[in-house]
């Protein structure tokens, strides 16, 4: 009995493993690549969100974050496995936490709750009001440039 379960672990956390570094399971994902930017400087740490817009069966929320010079790759299940073709609504978003005054706890006192500030124009952080868009092709496509003002 030791050994069946001991085997069954095993099994079960090579399964696990396994599963958890394997390709994306969705098929059709296409690559998506591209460059953020604000007022014309690389926008680091931007979080990029495609809502689908369409009626395409396979479409699905897709999201990327820029690196220090802007460039983003998009995920849609796994990191950086791309996106589905089609069109979609796009926000973007740059969130900091703002520094707070700190002052010694007390026994038992709670720390303040961390407080978080979009540095973008909010404008960017709604679908409705962003007026950014995207049409994805067949092929993806890795020359995407979001300019933001």
């Amino acid at each position: 009995m030791k050994n069946l379960v001991s085997i069954s672990f095993i099994t079960l956390f090579c399964l696990a493993a396994f599963g958890c570094n394997s390709k994306s399971n969705l098929n059709g994902l296409v690559s998506c690549e591209g460059k953020v930017t604000f007022k014309g400087e690389a926008c680091s740490n931007a979080r990029i969100s495609f809502s689908p817009t369409g009626s395409g069966g396979n479409q699905r929320a897709a999201s990327g974050t820029a690196d220090s010079s802007g460039a983003f790759t998009m995920t849609t299940l796994q990191s950086g496995d791309g996106v589905f073709p089609g069109e979609y609504s796009v926000t973007i978003t740059k969130y900091e936490f703002l520094k707070t005054a700190t002052k010694p706890l007390k026994d038992n006192e709670e720390s303040p709750p961390l407080k978080q500030e979009n540095k973008l124009p909010e404008k960017y952080a709604d679908t409705k009001k962003s007026g950014l868009t995207i049409t994805i092709p067949e092929s993806g496509t890795k020359n995407v440039l979001f300019e933001l003002q």
